[in-house]
């Protein structure tokens, strides 16, 4: 019995040995701003190798991706910046809302949770 080591490449090799295959490949699935500065024409088969040159594509997509994963990561810390003070203000006005039912002062509500006396008359309506 005979093991395929890395199947994934020797799908992707031998699929893409096809310079039209590739081409159409390439087409589909790489992004706009890649296609837009890469000419398809321009791919041809290495030297001695059914394997076709992808190197420029890589790279320019290794460095797209990159950007792209810094710009994901500010949006996502954002996001999560966000949630995490939205999270604490519904936490304060929990807290607000309990200190009122145990019937503390409003000046001692202010105190304790940082919330603002118009917030805290919202939650006594």
């Amino acid at each position: 019995m005979c093991l395929i080591h890395k199947p994934h490449d020797k799908f992707f090799k031998e699929t893409l040995s096809d310079i039209g295959t590739a081409k159409d490949f390439l087409q589909n699935y790489l992004p706009q701003e890649i296609l837009d500065i890469i000419d398809l024409e321009t791919i041809t088969p290495q030297k001695d190798s059914n394997d076709l040159t992808f190197q420029p594509i890589y790279e320019l997509a290794k460095e797209i991706s990159l950007e792209r994963s810094e710009a994901v990561m500010t949006i996502a810390e954002k996001l999560i910046t966000e949630g995490m003070e939205k999270g604490m203000e519904k936490g304060k006005l929990e807290v607000a809302e309990n200190l009122l039912r145990l019937g503390l002062g409003i000046d001692m509500i202010l105190k304790a949770t940082g919330l603002t006396e118009d917030e805290v008359r919202d939650l006594m309506n």
